[in-house]
């Protein structure tokens, strides 16, 4: 069974947008902060450390392991972040929700900025 990876979910104020190429600069302008890597292992201060990391959810997306979304604010129209749906067992009907970074300037805001 083939996992369909272009679904784009909305909400009262952000919209999930399925992970395309299109998007590696505007998210990455998303997350570039320091705040946002401080608790993982990752360093990111670069495009190119940024890379790898964006790579892999659009390889995992072709390969139907994962469905990435870019995270877009519907008032301002902004990349703000990234999540993703991974982990499925199709057997167990079952998946995670996770890897998910979010621009510092939205945290707390509820949509409020």
């Amino acid at each position: 069974m083939k996992i369909e990876t272009e679904i784009l979910l909305e909400g009262n104020s952000i919209v999930l947008i399925p992970l395309e190429m299109k998007y590696k600069d505007s998210l990455f302008e998303a997350l570039k902060s320091p705040e946002v890597w401080k608790y993982t292992w990752r360093e990111v201060k670069t495009i190119d450390d940024f890379e790898p990391i964006f790579m892999a959810a659009i390889q995992n997306k072709e390969e139907g392991k994962q469905i990435p979304f870019i995270i877009k604010d519907k008032v301002c129209g902004k990349v703000i972040g990234t999540t993703r749906i991974g982990d499925i067992d199709l057997v167990n009907r079952s998946v995670e929700i996770g890897w998910t970074w979010l621009s510092p300037s939205f945290w707390r805001t509820g949509g409020k900025y």
